[in-house]
């Protein structure tokens, strides 16, 4: 690990980029928070509240983190490997015996019929963990979007009754496989799954704010979602926090988590620091290194066509450069144009939250905001230009 020194102006510019942000009205607001494996470098918070603008955010402002749970869930996965409680290549249905009835789907003819395909063996853990078990997006996937839509299958709800779109381990493809893993934990550990994560990852890394639901007396720190139409940014009729869940919150091992930049910064710092935060050790050093070990032979990250355009873009985070896939996220093994070093991780969530960690470097940034659609341009170009000040890099 090669300590990695950011100049000030590197992070003053950094800070720019997100104030230029809100001021140009590109973002209600947003957060960035980059840091070492021992101190935080930068945490700045620009923008107000969408509904009252003399209240400005900060870094304990609550995001929903959608797809970034997917780490957690897949942390959570590991420790269980860990403890000898399930192996990396059992098959799914060993612990989900509703799964032994999985099909392939095929294809839709015109009449609207669905034609299936048994596949030759089940999906194995690492698959649903490495998204090469043939679960796929309804919102990126044709076929299930099509499925959906004529009330064949219900993706986003069943997702035991969700059926593959493709042989497990033929090739990669994004899609609910970390939600069927949080299914598969909960029957492995006779526990609900927050109640998992608090146990075993939001205690010892002192996550407080980390929750699938909102508790009353922290609701006013939790930001709107907004969405941008042609005439800007406006708030959003698509999606917002839910404050009446608190007996039955949105509970998915693939997303529903609400967080804070300073929070998952805990969560990443430990990753950094090899699986340890003060005196807990949550994953054992060589897990973590596994995590950031391509783990899909060579299959392709190839991009994601958008079936539902005002929820989200074109699905591709590559940044045209080679992508890999480890336990967690995604990997580039040479490193990417905004400065990320060989061998950095990263992934992001459904409402334009975004974290990369830098092994390397010895650093982590986290850049967080609450807007639709996912890979909007101009958040995601904002987001490359903070990535890029941190590092130096000019555009």
């Amino acid at each position: 690990m090669t300590k990695y020194t950011i100049a000030s102006k590197c992070l003053d510019r950094a800070a720019k980029v997100l104030d230029s942000a809100t001021k140009n009205h590109d973002l209600q607001n947003v957060i960035g928070l980059v840091s070492s494996s021992k101190e935080t470098l930068l945490s700045h918070a620009s923008g107000a509240s969408f509904e009252d603008s003399t209240v400005k955010i900060n870094s304990n402002s609550i995001f929903a983190i959608a797809s970034m749970t997917k780490l957690v869930t897949t942390i959570a996965a590991l420790q269980l490997v860990e403890n000898n409680q399930i192996g990396l290549l059992d098959e799914i249905e060993s612990y989900i015996p509703e799964l032994k009835n999985l099909n392939i789907l095929q294809s839709i003819d015109q009449g609207g019929h669905a034609n299936y395909l048994k596949p030759e063996r089940s999906p194995l853990i690492k698959e649903l963990i490495t998204h090469t078990s043939g679960y796929a997006y309804s919102m990126w996937n044709e076929k299930i979007f099509i499925s959906d839509n004529l009330k064949i299958t219900s993706s986003n709800i069943d997702y035991l009754e969700t059926p593959l779109t493709f042989e497990p381990g033929t090739r990669w493809e994004y899609g609910i496989g970390i939600d069927i893993l949080g299914i598969l934990i909960e029957r492995v550990t006779n526990l609900p799954l927050e109640e998992y994560f608090i146990k075993n990852i939001f205690f010892p890394l002192s996550m407080n704010d980390t929750s699938f639901s909102i508790e009353e007396g922290k609701r006013d720190r939790v930001l709107s979602m907004m969405k941008r139409d042609s005439k800007g940014l406006i708030k959003s009729d698509l999606f917002q926090p839910e404050f009446n869940n608190l007996d039955s919150p949105m509970v998915h091992g693939g997303g529903g988590l609400y967080s804070t930049v300073i929070d998952f910064a805990q969560l990443l710092r430990t990753l950094l620091n090899q699986g340890s935060f003060n005196e807990h050790q949550i994953l054992l050093p060589e897990t973590v290194s596994q995590m950031f070990i391509n783990q899909i032979n060579s299959y392709q990250l190839r991009p994601h066509i958008s079936q539902m355009p005002d929820l989200t873009k074109n699905l591709d985070l590559t940044f045209g450069k080679e992508a890999e896939w480890g336990l967690g996220f995604m990997i580039h093994p040479k490193g990417t144009k905004n400065g990320r070093s060989p061998g950095s991780a990263s992934w992001a969530g459904f409402f334009n939250t975004y974290f990369w960690l830098d092994p390397l470097q010895d650093i982590f940034g986290i850049f967080s905001t609450q807007v639709l659609p996912f890979l909007d341009p101009v958040t995601f170009n904002t987001f490359q230009e903070f990535e890029r000040a941190i590092y130096g890099v000019e555009q």
